[in-house]
């Protein structure tokens, strides 16, 4: 089978946007309305998350069906229709507000959400978490484990009340020199590109040869600058405080709008259990931050 598309004349990036069905309909419109432009395809995946089976369930009868409990089988298909819903709200936002995009559902239990985002997230140039999405625990880490660690991109949590624009005035490098944070540099090369001023903040450097060089930071500030960045670089002392807490302290004191950081530098499940900078990025509210791993 052979397939033909057409070229397009003018390069479209394309931004995955994660919702699901408790988002309200004002935050999706407003959030897909903030990222749109003529370079811009805006892929939506609607999370419509499925109601367990109930282990009884796996107890065949003598002659080997299923026994499914009616009121599953219920619940199952009015979840069901109401992603099917939601992702044809999604579409007349789309067509009402003449946006180019396409909408898809993954309607699953819990478990699968990691794996639907990862597929779908695969073939975009970032992925936009915001809204009612992050408010929970359970379906944040599933879509950041599918995007960051099943996934070739990078993910952008938005918790402010502002939608994230696809674009940054002043973005923020939390420069930490090791493999994640130089991946989410790559990934968001088009957005620092586009932006009047890139600050490159090193907290705590060790200035040593074989640590963090004489001159923390100025490297990638180096090569961002051959691209055409307008680059400046901060070494900031913690003084003892968090990490995560400093890079927002500081980002919100330079006046940044995008923080940029590499994600779960160490363990995750050390993370999870006992905090860690990616975590503090995750909770607080006055930054969107990208993040790569």
């Amino acid at each position: 089978m052979k397939l033909d598309l057409e070229s397009n004349k003018m390069e479209r990036r394309t931004h995955l946007v994660v919702v699901d069905t408790f988002c309200p309909t004002g935050e999706i419109a407003s959030t897909l309305q903030a990222l749109s432009s003529d370079s811009t395809h805006i892929s939506v995946l609607v999370l419509g998350l499925a109601p367990e089976m109930p282990i009884s369930t796996y107890s065949a009868s003598s002659y080997g069906a299923y026994a499914i409990p009616a009121a599953w089988q219920e619940a199952y298909n009015t979840q069901n229709k109401v992603t099917a819903a939601r992702a044809e709200d999604v579409e007349k936002i789309l067509q009402d507000a003449g946006i180019a995009g396409d909408v898809v559902t993954a309607f699953c239990e819990m478990p699968r959400i990691e794996e639907a985002i990862a597929a779908r997230a695969a073939l975009c140039d970032l992925t936009i978490l915001s809204g009612q999405v992050i408010t929970s625990g359970d379906i944040l880490k599933q879509a950041l484990d599918g995007i960051l660690f099943r996934s070739p991109v990078a993910a952008v949590v938005n918790n402010t009340d502002q939608a994230f624009t696809g674009s940054a005035k002043h973005p923020f490098i939390a420069w930490s020199g090791d493999l994640p944070a130089t991946r989410a540099v790559h990934h968001a090369l088009p957005v620092l590109l586009e932006a009047k001023e890139v600050t490159v903040a090193v907290f705590d450097p060790v200035m040593r040869d074989h640590a963090d060089g004489d001159n923390p930071g100025s490297d990638v500030a180096t090569w961002l600058s051959r691209h055409g960045c307008k680059v400046n670089v901060q070494q900031y002392p913690s003084g003892g405080k968090e990490i995560g807490d400093c890079i927002v302290e500081r980002a919100t004191e330079v006046g940044s709008d995008l923080v940029v950081m590499g994600a779960y530098g160490h363990s995750r499940l050390r993370q999870r259990i006992f905090g860690g900078t990616t975590r503090t990025l995750l909770e607080q509210t006055k930054l969107p931050v990208l993040f790569a791993h």
